[in-house]
């Protein structure tokens, strides 16, 4: 997805919103994360050699509820996080990226072995978290507007040349 896509930009949006009421993971919490995947990608299981290969990857997305918290956060490589997974539901994609049931399994325990090594975040206020969802909708809403007059113009002005 290229960085300049408005579904990218949206996400940004969202992501910076709410980080103001759910921060992103520590870097000692990154370390973590790498050290039980093993350096491995949570989906695929391919080995990542170095730190900029690896996202720390939602496995509920913002738009599901979920948050930056390390119960949520998986080790995935470039392709899954960036290209393949986006916001798809995460048993669902790695179901994809196993290549058996075995291995489905196994990845499977390790993700819910992860999530219960990680409690959830104490409770959060759901009105402060419904206001930021909204401001978050609010935004895209306007954004995906003005994408569309943009391109509006853009396409009037290709059909003159």
């Amino acid at each position: 997805m290229p960085i300049s896509s408005p579904s990218y930009v949206k996400n940004i949006v969202r992501r910076c919103l709410f980080a103001m009421i759910d921060p992103e993971l520590r870097k000692t919490d990154r370390t973590a994360v790498w050290e039980y995947f093993a350096s491995k990608c949570a989906y695929c299981g391919r080995r990542l050699r170095a730190r900029r290969e690896g996202r720390m990857d939602h496995l509920v997305a913002f738009k599901d509820g979920g948050g930056n918290y390390l119960r949520n956060r998986v080790l995935a490589c470039r392709s899954c996080n960036d290209e393949q997974k986006r916001d798809q539901r995460w048993e669902g994609f790695l179901r994809e990226k196993s290549p058996d049931r075995i291995t489905f399994a196994k990845r499977k325990k390790r993700i819910k072995d992860w999530k219960k090594l990680n409690p959830p975040p104490a409770n959060r206020s759901k009105r402060l978290k419904k206001a930021v969802q909204q401001a978050a909708d609010e935004v895209c809403i306007v954004f995906d507007k003005k994408v569309s007059e943009v391109e509006a113009v853009r396409d009037r002005s290709r059909k003159r040349s």
